[in-house]
């Protein structure tokens, strides 16, 4: 009944409750433990309280443990991610390749933009690099390199504030290199807002705009698609499915805040992002710009 009211009859409200009864009844079953927090979060939970709950049910299951690193990693808890992961041996999975990889290598990437931000290059570098590093233990690989652009083109802008151009300007070459296809917009659909930041560094600045010009445009091309399985597939074991219009609108609105990012206008990036997160709250890159 919970997934019907969330996913067919419009009233994701009803979910929640019904979840909390079904677990009342069942309190050690994993699946109603991973599907509350999984609802939790989507329905705009405190991450931090879903991590807590998540914490309190005290299962081994692997899914239940990447829900709480993700929880922790949107509260902003990055260290807390890191160390759970480093505790925790996970099995290689069909249909689930970047699950484990994306809560990693977002906890080193977010540490990473903090440190930057905060004046200390150096640090920021060895977490853009350890992000790009996945230990065995995690059982995890890469489908695509083009999950590794975000933390490349930052760890080129370590090397720049270090003094190593010549790190940097092959690293910004890897990036401009890449091809923007299908299987790039399923990964990375950002990828021209890097490739016109790594512009930018490279202080080419007509291409950088006709890039960020161009994938403005397209969004609002794409908010208008009809389609349900537009840029976004739901792995088979989740039977809670997001409005389309809305999960549609949402990834629109994170590409418009990645194309002003690109463009160095923080306050619009910052409003969109925040947009992006009203329609889908587990967007974590979009976290870091508001």
């Amino acid at each position: 009944l919970a997934v019907a009211m969330y996913s067919h009859l419009h009233q994701r409200e009803k979910a929640l409750p019904l979840l909390e009864k079904a677990l009342s009844l069942r309190p050690q079953d994993g699946q109603l433990i991973w599907e509350t927090g999984y609802v939790m979060l989507h329905t705009h939970r405190a991450p931090s309280e879903v991590a807590e709950f998540l914490e309190k049910a005290g299962s081994t299951r692997e899914d239940i443990c990447i829900e709480r690193c993700l929880a922790l990693n949107l509260a902003g808890r990055h260290d807390e991610v890191l160390d759970i992961m480093a505790r925790h041996s996970f099995t290689p999975c069909e249909g689930g390749e970047h699950a484990v990889a994306e809560q990693y290598m977002f906890a080193h990437h977010a540490l990473g933009r903090h440190a930057l931000s905060s004046g200390d290059p150096e640090t920021a570098l060895q977490h853009f690099l350890a992000a790009q590093v996945l230990p065995d233990h995690l059982g995890a690989g890469l489908w695509n390199e083009v999950l590794l652009v975000p933390h490349r083109y930052f760890e080129a802008v370590c090397l720049f504030a270090l003094g190593k151009q010549v790190q940097a300007q092959s690293l910004l070459d890897w990036i401009l290199l890449l091809k923007q296809d299908y299987f790039s917009d399923m990964h990375l659909p950002e990828l021209p807002c890097y490739q016109a930041m790594a512009h930018l560094l490279r202080k080419e600045t007509a291409p950088a705009q006709e890039l960020i010009a161009a994938h403005l445009r397209s969004q609002d091309t794409a908010q208008s698609r009809v389609d349900p399985g537009w840029r976004k597939t739901t792995p088979f074991f989740i039977s809670y499915m997001e409005e389309p219009s809305l999960l549609r609108r949402a990834i629109c609105d994170w590409q418009r805040a990645m194309a002003y990012f690109a463009a160095g206008d923080l306050r619009s990036a910052s409003a969109f992002a925040s947009r992006a997160l009203d329609n889908d709250p587990v967007n974590l890159y979009a976290t870091l710009l508001i």
